[in-house]
């Protein structure tokens, strides 16, 4: 019986490795922008001016996605991680049925 589905699991594993640990990096350059943006608000002495102002309202805006990157970058990673467990689950049930059916078929017993 041919699987249509092939899954590598230890590859598959470390992608998923690969994926979160790049996904917890994101979230950390995240949270370090926000901190680097806090010294060019407009209101202190590295930058003092209107412009300033302006241009961090429209990062502030584009801050309040941060989370949601975070959130829907970390619900991916689960999704991974249950797509595997499933696959693996049924690949071993599939294999015990096989091996439990398999006296059934041979005609020597």
């Amino acid at each position: 019986m041919e699987k249509i589905i092939k899954i590598k699991s230890e590859q598959f594993s470390s992608n998923i490795q690969k994926f979160e640990n790049k996904a917890n990096d994101i979230a950390d350059c995240l949270e370090k922008i926000s901190t680097q943006m806090m010294n060019i608000d407009g209101t202190n002495n590295t930058w003092k001016s209107k412009n300033a102002e302006l241009i961090y309202d429209d990062y502030k805006n584009l801050e309040k996605q941060f989370e949601k990157i975070n959130v829907e970058l970390c619900s991916y990673v689960v999704f991974l991680k249950d797509t595997l467990s499933e696959y693996e689950k049924l690949e071993s049930q599939t294999d015990k049925k096989i091996d439990d059916n398999s006296s059934n078929l041979d005609i020597n017993e």
